[in-house]
């Protein structure tokens, strides 16, 4: 009768090293997912700027007439929502007191911007700057808008390592598929 000794050395290895690209590719697949709830929480916060800009301008033109609607140019929009959106640093002189992650009113540019937590998921600049226009035709106000003043591209693909494994598996499927003749599977029809 034979006696087990169990897996040896190098079976040990590749077991560990198949444990470790599983790993990785799982985590490569999963990091880009912390970018797009960032892009959900900012469209959130935009959004809710939008909606808070259109009830202020209704409030100015009730109340103080068109006067009161030239003057939101120069407001912190911020400051129109109910409550703060989280990550909020409140009222800066500078841009580059604001944090990755945070929204903040820069007075003077009249400025609200949001730097990005993760920036390696942005094309272009991780500062992205939005103002308030309000917008006029022949001496009359036409409109408030909050106007995006940086194009920011998010890219939410895997990264290299990922897109290595899946070309490698493909590679590796392809001839497997040819072998057993089906039409469809690797073969030409």
């Amino acid at each position: 009768m034979k006696q087990s000794r169990g897996f040896t050395l190098l079976e040990m290895i590749v077991v560990m090293v198949l444990v470790m690209i599983f790993v990785l590719a799982a985590l490569e697949n999963l990091l880009p997912l912390r970018a797009q709830a960032e892009r959900a929480a900012q469209m959130k916060v935009l959004g809710s700027l939008r909606s808070a800009i259109g009830l202020k301008a209704a409030q100015a033109v009730m109340h103080e007439g068109m006067a009161g609607v030239r003057a939101m140019h120069a407001a912190n929009p911020m400051d129109w929502l109910q409550a703060p959106p989280p990550g909020y640093a409140g009222t800066v002189t500078t841009m580059h007191a604001i944090a990755p992650g945070q929204w903040a009113f820069v007075a003077g540019a009249d400025l609200v911007v949001y730097r990005v937590r993760f920036a390696e998921y942005v094309k272009g600049s991780p500062v992205l700057r939005y103002r308030v226009e309000v917008e006029s035709s022949g001496g009359s106000v036409t409109g408030v808008r909050l106007v995006a003043l940086d194009e920011a591209e998010w890219e939410f693909e895997g990264s290299d390592l990922a897109r290595w494994l899946r070309t490698w598996s493909a590679r590796e499927e392809l001839p497997r598929a040819a072998a057993t003749g089906m039409p469809g599977h690797g073969q030409q029809q």
